[in-house]
């Protein structure tokens, strides 16, 4: 199986690539190394997949990337690129790469208690 992995360079991405190279899948991991995270602990998620020869990795943000040639030949897509903040996303929407995709509205802060 073929697979893309949107987010790749995440927590969850970066296990996720790494879980189907162990099933011997090939995957292409995407992400944009936005600047919500350091661009060295996204590099260091990125070591577990880089290991295996079936891996390949695309810098690219997909709200502007030529996607065509990016799934040509994909068997299945995991979407999971996204901004790392609830407050990040509902601020600025048109740059998530959720904008234009039915997902959930973030949830409100906690309540704090009164102190009448």
């Amino acid at each position: 199986m073929r697979a893309v992995v949107t987010g790749a360079a995440g927590f969850i991405g970066s296990h996720l690539c790494t879980y189907l190279l162990e099933c011997g899948d090939v995957v292409v991991g995407v992400d944009s190394f936005t600047d919500y995270y350091d661009p060295a602990l996204k590099e260091r998620n990125l070591g577990g997949p880089k290991r295996y020869p079936a891996f390949s990795f695309r810098r690219a943000d997909l709200l502007t990337a030529e996607l065509a040639p990016l799934l040509d030949g994909t068997d299945v897509v995991f979407h999971l690129a996204s901004r790392s903040r609830c407050t990040a996303t509902a601020s600025r929407p048109a740059t998530s790469p959720m904008s234009g995709t039915s997902s959930p509205p973030c949830a409100p802060p906690p309540a704090r208690a009164s102190r009448a």
